[in-house]
């Protein structure tokens, strides 16, 4: 650890996660661009099937009045029949007639003396059914006894008719009085109508339906749903069709119906909106990625330029310990404290060369940061080493810095088994050159087994190579001079080069977020054109769904604009002018009791003077204030604001102080930061730009902002700016 308090950090962690932002946004766009697409499908689902039931509800109605009002033309003979106890064969024929006059759907008309056929109208054509009884006909019979047992009119079929062609049958009980039996009325018998199908559905709007509707009917003498298919095709009802009931006197036909083409199929990932969202969400995971690799760039930049400074910090340290040290061997002491603190090594050796220069012997000077060491330390005070033998010497006859992995290993570290016994599992070797003599060794020892990285080794080498420069005093103070402008010029460059990029990432910012307009304003639009036009279609859900669309692009529409508005201001040029503060905060206080609706609030203000500055940047930041004001009172029925002013030398303090909700001023160092925000959303609106624009318009200004505030009592915020004087 360097003087200042600064370790050196030599590895880089890896940023597994540094997708993981874009691609979270990509897919949390794409899933709402997904349920926004079917959405529009079930809307256009739900208008055709619409449309579709009510064709089907047209063609019911004309059914049901069409076949029942014929049905119903007979009940006129049964009745007549009731009163007068029989009927002739003149008068039935004379009845018919004027049933065929009245209508076209009836084939024939025809008349049972109890389960036997008596009279048929016409006669041509249907002999045959004449003396027709209807108990030894097994398909007709089961009608024919429910009508008897309901005593009532009973609609049988469609079927199949003898004489041709479908036909459906309306068969009417008749009961008569009988004079010799308790019961007053006794089964005289029926009549039944004949309804000709074909020429039924004529009278209706099948004709016209049929062109763009797949139609199908079932449910043959009123079974409804669980009756034959009568009409169509029975796949029909297989394939979602609309479901309509045609009520029957005993029973019901059910219709089926869907477009002749189909329903429409959700187009899913290919769905135009869906893409389109999808694009959009990747323009914005894309600019999430760019920001975060800008800010890692950055991020690395001040890593470097903190390791440049911890190791010019440990140069500097050295090299004043040594200038200050009262002998050799005080100031290679000062070396290895230096650098074992700063690395956080365990344990440190010096060998020199002895005055033969044929072996290096041990140094007094050693150093040690964990308790135990003493015995590798004896171990090691009476050993020698010739050039090229043990750990020192290999170091020596390369003349550059040896690692050893692995202390534990007797044929790569002769004092293997001591270096096991304190604990000691790696080092490096380091020669201090003077010129192109090796002066002595720097052996530093860890207890943790690593492979160590350049940066750690160049670091001591440079620290080695500093002492073997500090061994030749005047060498040495012309080297550290010239380093230590080597490493201010690196650090201005990489500072230069961050605010290079600083002014990019505004750039870029300002450039998206135009962008970013067009696909927003896309999805609102379309958002409200979907709940204009098609709200009544839509449920609870739907309708919800669409408010928390328009919701979200509302905000993000604010959001991009306080984003430019706050990456324009360090582009923007100051146009300074005289500005009265009067004037201007008499604008704002009316703009502002107008967006609130005019409700109750005390202002209290002073006397204003002017200053100098940038008329449109200064009303932003104060209406930014007098904003706040308003909108943390608004809970408060007597809201208060004071607006003061304190003329100073030189420059003149703006207070703007409030009653509102206020609050904790352990979170003051947050509250100037972009897109931080002290209360909720659901509480209070806003992005969390507002105060930041307020004090980068200040600071351009020379000037500063600063604030007091209690929770649940109110805020003061204090603006001190120039009276006159230029802009930053």
């Amino acid at each position: 650890m360097s003087k200042n308090g600064q370790k050196i950090r030599f590895f880089r962690r890896p940023a597994f996660k540094e997708f993981a932002g874009p691609v979270l946004l990509f897919l949390l766009g794409a899933a709402v661009a997904f349920r926004l697409s079917q959405l529009h499908f079930e809307n256009n689902l739900d208008r055709r099937r619409e449309a579709v039931r009510s064709d089907l509800e047209s063609l019911r109605g004309d059914l049901s009045r069409e076949l029942l009002g014929a049905v119903h033309l007979t009940e006129g003979l049964a009745g007549l029949i009731t009163i007068e106890g029989g009927i002739s064969e003149p008068k039935f024929r004379a009845f018919s007639r004027e049933l065929f006059r009245r209508t076209d759907m009836i084939r024939h008309v025809a008349l049972a003396r109890g389960s036997v056929v008596i009279y048929v109208y016409p006669t041509e054509g249907n002999e045959k059914a004449v003396g027709l009884d209807y108990s030894q006909n097994e398909e007709q019979w089961p009608s024919v006894q429910r009508m008897m047992k309901d005593r009532r009119l009973v609609v049988a079929g469609p079927v199949e008719l003898v004489q041709g062609g479908i036909g459906v049958i309306g068969r009417t009980p008749i009961f008569v009085t009988d004079h010799n039996s308790r019961d007053p009325s006794t089964f005289w018998g029926l009549s039944s109508t004949i309804i000709d199908f074909e020429r039924l559905l004529a009278h209706t709007s099948m004709p016209d339906i049929s062109k763009r509707l797949k139609i199908a009917m079932r449910g043959r003498d009123g079974l409804g749903a669980k009756g034959e298919v009568f009409y169509g095709e029975a796949a029909t009802f297989g394939q979602s069709p609309i479901l309509l009931e045609v009520p029957l006197p005993d029973g019901n036909w059910q219709i089926a119906g869907l477009p002749i083409e189909g329903w429409p199929q959700f187009q899913g990932l290919f769905s135009p909106i869906f893409l389109g969202g999808a694009l959009f969400s990747l323009l914005l995971s894309f600019f999430m990625h760019r920001l975060l690799e800008v800010n890692r760039e950055r991020l690395h930049e001040i890593r470097e330029r903190r390791q440049a400074e911890a190791e010019m910090q440990l140069l500097r340290d050295v090299a004043i310990g040594v200038g200050v040290a009262e002998d050799m061997e005080q100031a290679l002491r000062h070396v290895l404290i230096q650098i074992c603190n700063t690395t956080e090594w365990d344990f440190a050796e010096i060998w020199i060369p002895d005055s033969e220069q044929n072996h290096l012997i041990c140094y007094p000077a050693w150093f040690t940061r964990r308790p135990g060491m003493e015995e590798f330390r004896k171990v090691s005070l009476p050993l020698t080493f010739a050039k090229g033998e043990g750990f020192p010497g290999r170091a020596w006859i390369d003349g550059r810095p040896i690692v050893i992995s692995d202390l534990g290993d007797p044929d790569r570290f002769l004092r293997a088994t001591a270096a096991v016994d304190a604990g000691l599992k790696s080092g490096i070797a380091v020669p201090v050159l003077s010129g192109d003599t090796v002066q002595l060794i720097l052996c530093f020892y860890f207890a943790v087994a690593e492979e160590l990285a350049s940066s750690r080794v160049q670091v001591v080498s440079a620290v080695a190579a500093q002492v073997g420069l500090l061994i030749g005093r005047k060498k040495a103070e012309d080297e550290v001079r010239t380093l230590n402008q080597d490493l201010e010029r690196r650090v201005a460059e990489r500072t230069e080069e961050l605010l290079a990029a600083n002014r990019e990432l505004e750039a870029f910012t300002y450039t998206v977020s135009h962008d970013l307009r067009a696909p927003l304003r896309a999805i609102n639009g379309f958002s409200n054109l979907l709940s204009e036009s098609n709200a009544e279609r839509l449920d609870e859900k739907g309708r919800r769904y669409l408010h928390t669309i328009a919701e979200a692009t509302r905000r993000m529409g604010q959001l991009i604009d306080d984003l430019l508005m706050f990456a324009k201001l360090n582009r923007q040029q100051i146009r300074s002018e005289p500005v009265s503060l009067d004037l201007m905060f008499d604008d704002m206080l009316e703009e502002l009791r107008i967006i609130e609706g005019f409700r109750e609030v005390e202002i209290v203000r002073g006397e204003l003077p002017a200053i100098h500055g940038d008329r449109l940047l200064i009303r932003q930041a104060f209406f930014n204030l007098l904003s706040n004001a308003f909108k943390f009172t608004r809970k408060r029925a007597d809201a208060r604001i004071v607006i003061s002013a304190e003329r100073q030398p030189g420059s003149v303090v703006i207070s703007i102080a409030d009653n509102g909700t206020g609050f904790d001023m352990k979170y003051a160092n947050r509250l100037f930061g972009i897109f931080q925000r002290l209360h909720s959303e659901d509480d209070f609106e806003g992005t969390g730009v507002g105060l930041s624009i307020v004090h980068r318009v200040v600071h351009r200004h020379g000037g500063r902002v600063w604030f007091e505030a209690t929770e649940g009592e109110g805020a003061t915020f204090s603006v001190m700016l120039p009276v006159h004087g230029e802009p930053v």
